[in-house]
Order: structure tokens, then sequence, then C-alpha cells
């Protein structure tokens, strides 16, 4: 069974992703990496060029792809790709989706000084605040939600794991 980090970002989804990875004895995939692999470029390039809408309509088939070809694996995935309801459907079908919940505080603090696409020259705060008012009800769709305020990533990627072992349902 793939287990698929969603959250915002700076949630932790890549830090702890390689983490949960190895303490579940499974493959890890990062889905901006795999973007990157897929097209030669990074997302942040496509938004800042093209604009976010012909980022998701690039992301949708590299993710649907990694969804339907990768096995016993974790997936860390694009921020916003959980807006996408192909990615989002499959995603709830056919992986054990954990949303990384962490407060707009603690995501503005750890993405401070970071040069992210999505803040486009507004407010990190601002943008953070606007973004999961609109995401929040779909990463609640989540099978598991974990909080990692003042949590470190290596106590997320334990709680996870814990979580997932404790769900017979969950293993093949």
């Amino acid at each position: 069974m793939n287990v698929f980090l969603t959250g915002p970002s700076g949630t932790g989804k890549s830090s702890v992703g390689p983490r949960l990875g190895a303490a579940l004895g499974k493959e890890f995939a990062d889905t901006d990496v795999l973007f990157e692999q897929y097209y030669g470029c990074s997302g942040a390039e496509i938004i800042r060029e093209s604009g976010i809408s012909k980022f998701r309509e690039m992301e949708e088939p590299v993710l649907l792809k990694t969804l339907s070809s990768k096995k016993n694996t974790v997936i860390s995935s694009g921020a916003g790709s959980i807006l996408i309801p192909s990615v989002r459907i499959l995603a709830l079908e056919s992986c054990w989706m954990v949303w990384l919940r962490t407060s707009v505080e603690v995501i503005a603090s750890r993405l401070c000084g970071t040069d992210r696409a999505i803040f486009d020259g507004k407010s990190a705060t601002q943008v953070i605040i606007q973004q999961k008012s609109s995401r929040d009800k779909f990463y609640a769709l989540a099978h598991e939600v974990v909080d990692t305020d003042n949590i470190s990533e290596e106590d997320v990627a334990l709680k996870v794991k814990n979580l997932f072992i404790n769900r017979s349902d969950l293993h093949e």
C-alpha cells in the first residue's frame, strides 16, 4: 500500500517522506522531483513563466502516472495536487492518504526567506491563509491527519509509521 503525504507547502512532506519510507521499508517518491525529471524544468519555473493553471495541467499526468505505477511507496505530493479531482480520487482510492496539518504560523516560519513561486512577491502569511482556506476541505478527506506543529521531522515520521503499523487493513 502506498502512503500519500498531502498538505500545504512547508508542512514537511518532502523531508518527512524519505524518513517515513526508510522506517516502513518503502521506496520514496517526491512528485516535485518527478515533475522535474519528466519535463526537464521545475514546477516553479512553469508557474513563473506560464502560470499556475498551466502547471496544474502539466502536473496531472505526472501524478496520475506515479499513483498508478508506484507500489509500496511513500509519495510526497505537491501542495496543490489535492485540487486536481482525478488525482484526489485516485490517491484516496489507491493510497493511504495522510494530511500533515500545520498551523499558518509554523508554515510561515518554515518558509520565511524562501523564494517560492506561489508567493509571487506577496506576503507569505497571506498566501498561506488564502491557500489553507481553499484547500483544507480537500486535505480533510485524508484517511489520517497528523499535526506537525512543534514536532521534529523524525517524530512526525515515527507518528505516521506507528499509525500505519496499527492499521492492519493497510498491509499487503
